[in-house]
């Protein structure tokens, strides 16, 4: 039996699995509950599970391929601070699973609520948004 379809996994869900077989280079692929699946690459340069409707514009418009992994993360992080900001249900603690090219296993990076780094992101996030904002000239529609 598949292991996507035992018991324990139903339609509708998915997950990220990430393997490097016989030393080659990594991979990471999103897997549907149905079976079929999305490799990570350089046209798909990340894949998401869980909510996606307020954080991934950012991924959409930032991330990139040959983006750095700490640059990654920190995109990675805005997107979670947006998609905390617009909905209660999603909260800290965030964790992360970051792999360096070569590196022969992962490492955790857990950022609680009151994270010194995290809580300034957001702070700096914040402005920026703000000062874009107040930078882009009005429309210049005749709004009667």
């Amino acid at each position: 039996m598949q292991w996507w379809r035992g018991p324990r996994w139903r339609r509708g869900r998915r997950c990220c699995w990430a393997a490097r077989w016989r030393g080659g280079k990594p991979q990471l692929f999103l897997i549907y509950g149905e079976g079929n699946f999305i490799e990570c690459g350089t046209d798909t340069p990340f894949l998401q599970i869980g909510e996606t409707k307020y954080g991934k514009p950012i991924l959409d418009r930032l991330l990139a391929h040959d983006t750095s992994l700490e640059e990654a993360l920190k995109i990675g992080l805005l997107s979670m601070h947006s998609t905390m900001r617009s909905n209660v249900a999603v909260g800290p603690p965030i964790d992360a699973l970051v792999m360096r090219a070569g590196a022969s296993a992962p490492r955790q990076v857990r950022i609680e609520e009151r994270d010194p780094y995290y809580e300034e992101l957001g702070a700096r996030w914040q402005a920026a948004l703000r000062e874009a904002q107040q930078a882009i000239p009005m429309p210049p529609y005749d709004l009667g």
